[in-house]
């Protein structure tokens, strides 16, 4: 499992466990690249989560599939990504299926000769 952002720069607590939610968790916009790195020097099979920032990378459609995108782009092949949804307000699974396969088509496109 591959956390695409550090979520230990400060002490904290799950807030299943404190029943409250945290606001100041910081999801600083270089840690995505940083943690690809890692995940493509490894050899293991990654889970990369967290792609969409808990939801502070996804306030429009084109926010959910540049994330996917990159995602899919900066990770193994043989790694997958973990898409957390809550389709209160919108239908979530086809849409990360479409965003995500579309991340797939344009990768294999580009590596194609």
């Amino acid at each position: 499992m591959a956390c695409f952002y550090n979520l230990n720069r400060k002490p904290r607590e799950s807030a299943v466990v404190s029943g409250q939610h945290d606001d100041t968790e910081t999801y600083p916009d270089e840690d995505p690249r940083r943690m690809c790195e890692v995940i493509r020097a490894t050899d293991k099979t990654c889970l990369a989560f967290k792609v969409l920032a808990a939801g502070r990378r996804c306030q429009r459609q084109e926010d959910v599939r540049e994330a996917l995108t990159f995602a899919y782009s900066n990770i193994k092949p043989k790694d997958a990504v973990v898409v957390g949804m809550f389709d209160k307000h919108a239908d979530q699974i086809p849409l990360n299926v479409e965003h995500a396969l579309a991340a797939l088509h344009s990768q294999e496109a580009v590596s194609s000769p």
